[in-house]
């Protein structure tokens, strides 16, 4: 089992209160990435992901959280 950190500092940031779903993807996103290097398929090939990174996309990270595509959409782009 692996872990991450996260740092008190975080609950001064103005989305930690304001925009509780922005923390909530942000952590989702965390929890999510690889932790090893490990092979992966987008659109049919497949390509290797390193350590921090995975695929995904706003209808799978809808589905898994709860918050809408097109919320999910704006938190990405901010």
């Amino acid at each position: 089992m692996t872990y991450i950190k996260l740092f008190r500092g975080l609950k001064d940031k103005s989305f930690y209160s304001k925009d509780s779903e922005k923390l909530h993807l942000w952590i989702h996103l965390l929890l999510s990435a690889n932790w090893t290097e490990r092979e992966e398929y987008l659109g049919g090939k497949p390509i290797i992901c390193k350590a921090g990174q995975f695929t995904t996309g706003r209808k799978q990270l809808a589905e898994q959280t709860g918050i809408s595509e097109s919320k999910i959409e704006r938190i990405l782009t901010y």
